[in-house]
């Protein structure tokens, strides 16, 4: 921790850093007992000017595989690998949430990623979004936000808000890119509304790490991606078949008991097709689960203790 230094959030200036790398501990905030909040930065600078990409994980406390990308890229690349611009690693970006391991904090209860472009911020939370956008996710050219399913797992994927983003989303190489509406107050939708290109990524469950997903994600997409910016070394290889999704489908539970799923994460459906049943306790009659349409499983819920609408899966398919 000797190496990691100190320094105000409002002193910081991305655009000033060349040719270093520095593990930062930003002081976010003060607290009533004399203490503070602080949050770890990672930043790499290449010798000259160029795109500033900020990678963002760890809005929700419970998220890791994020954290764990942010962890190995910033072990993985030095200066002298960044040809042109400069990376910016934001691996946890809600530390009380984090040392919590919940989705929220219980400081405030509130989802940090549903903070961005408030009329006002008021709780720590909401205080820390609105001072994280300011100085560092609104000075960038790009930014990943990388997400975690919660009760379910996510086949790795790319959201965007717009179809204008599909080529950029496709150099992560996840295979598969989601067309989606992101919510008002999301880091994305805030990042999208300043004209700053942003892509959303999901890859696992929550409370644990798929390291393979993980590492295949970091050598395979996002250094692809920075390939295809010139910022790092080596040849561009985009696969040019993944799939596009511009539509997708909840399916929840039609009652309360034992979710058995008879699919598998990333397995193409048919409408009509049977998906799983909700086994009741002290029933024996089993509640089927039908596929309202055609498409592939996109998320698949891995807690089998279920309530009446949970949500079981997530159909993507591209709508004709």
């Amino acid at each position: 921790m000797k190496d990691i230094k100190f320094l105000e959030i409002e002193r910081l200036d991305v655009s000033e850093w060349r040719h270093s790398k520095k593990a930062l501990r930003l002081k976010l905030m003060g607290l009533d007992d004399g203490a503070s909040l602080s949050m770890l930065c990672g930043i790499i600078a290449g010798r000259k000017a160029g795109p500033i990409i900020t990678v963002v994980a760890g809005q929700h406390g419970d998220e890791w595989n994020g954290t764990y990308i942010c962890h190995q890229l910033y072990n993985k690349i030095e200066p002298q690998d960044i040809k042109r611009g400069t990376l910016v690693i934001v691996p946890i970006a809600n530390p009380w949430a984090f040392l919590e391991r919940d989705r929220v904090s219980s400081i405030d209860v509130v989802d940090m990623n549903r903070s961005y472009s408030l009329a006002e911020s008021r709780k720590p939370t909401e205080y820390i979004a609105e001072l994280l956008f300011k100085k560092i996710y609104s000075q960038s050219d790009y930014l990943l936000d990388i997400h975690t399913g919660g009760s379910g797992e996510y086949l790795p994927n790319i959201g965007i808000t717009g179809q204008g983003r599909v080529e950029l989303a496709t150099k992560l190489n996840t295979g598969y890119v989601v067309v989606a509406q992101k919510e008002f107050g999301s880091l994305i939708y805030a990042c999208e509304r300043a004209s700053i290109p942003a892509l959303s990524v999901e890859i696992g469950r929550r409370l644990s790490v798929d390291y393979k997903s993980c590492d295949k994600f970091l050598d395979n997409g996002l250094l692809n991606l920075l390939k295809s910016l010139e910022m790092y070394p080596g040849t561009e290889d985009t696969n040019p078949e993944q799939k596009l999704f511009t539509t997708k489908t909840l399916v929840t539970s039609p009652g309360s008991g034992f979710f058995h799923s008879q699919v598998d994460l990333g397995q193409v459906v048919n409408e009509g097709e049977l998906l799983g049943t909700v086994e009741p306790i002290f029933t024996s009659k089993l509640e089927k689960i039908i596929a309202p349409a055609q498409g592939s499983v996109l998320y698949l819920r891995r807690e089998e203790k279920v309530s009446v609408s949970d949500t079981l899966m997530h159909i993507a398919y591209q709508n004709s």
